[in-house]
């Protein structure tokens, strides 16, 4: 080698090796948290009825969900609150049926606001509408408080403070306008005081407050087939057995 190159090339080699040497092995990253198992379920897109229907034609949603689901899917709540006075423990029991099944929750918080939406639109009376107001939301609002609560998912009480300000003026006579800073504290996730809000789950698991009252929980439902996609065929009419 040229007695010129060779001190270089030795200083290089040196250079190198020495920051081989030096290298550290990065650290794999952190695992990503694991998403709820009820993210997969769809939302509504906006704060319309014809975004909050769409959701009901997804492959996820439970069959009947419009019908037989709707009218039952709140009886174990029903249950509860017709056992107990005490708001704290009707909280409580909606903040385990949201951890226990929440896809169910999730399908009965809109199938809920799709069943109200009826009887407003029917010929029921003033007095039958408020009375359904009211008793609708006494089951949607500790849900919603729930579902931000455990999986800090505040599209829930949007939705409810959304459609309730809509039906409020008209069932009510009552403007409801959430303040700047309540509306701020509601699309950041934190909590506010349009809503009376249940405290937050402590790490040691809670003892049920249905099994306080010897209530026993409906078996989960949600997650089945589109009852359109799931509805059984007509049979083959004969001429197309023969054929």
């Amino acid at each position: 080698m040229n007695r010129v190159l060779y001190p270089l090339f030795v200083g290089v080699l040196t250079v190198f090796s020495a920051s081989c040497a030096s290298t550290q092995v990065a650290k794999a990253p952190a695992p990503l948290p694991e998403l709820p198992q009820y993210s997969r379920v769809p939302h509504p897109n906006g704060f319309d009825l014809a975004d909050l229907k769409a959701i009901f034609f997804h492959p996820s949603a439970p069959v009947g969900v419009r019908e037989a689901f709707a009218d039952q899917c709140d009886s174990d709540f029903r249950k509860l609150a017709g056992a107990t006075p005490l708001k704290f423990e009707r909280s409580t029991g909606a903040q385990e049926l949201v951890t226990s099944k929440p896809e169910d929750m999730h399908w009965c918080f809109y199938s809920k606001i799709l069943k109200l939406q009826e009887v407003l639109q029917s010929d029921s009376t003033w007095t039958e509408r408020q009375n359904r107001v009211i008793e609708t939301f006494e089951f949607l609002t500790p849900v919603a408080n729930a579902f931000h609560d455990h999986y800090h998912d505040s599209r829930y009480l949007r939705w409810a403070s959304q459609y309730y300000s809509k039906v409020s003026e008209w069932v009510f006579f009552k403007k409801v306008v959430p303040t700047p800073e309540n509306t701020l504290l509601l699309t950041s996730g934190t909590r506010t005081s349009i809503e009376p809000w249940v405290a937050p789950a402590s790490g040691a698991k809670e003892p049920s407050v249905f099994a306080k009252y010897g209530l026993s929980l409906m078996p989960s439902v949600a997650g089945a087939p589109n009852p359109l996609e799931s509805a059984p065929r007509a049979p083959a009419s004969v001429e197309e057995t023969e054929e």
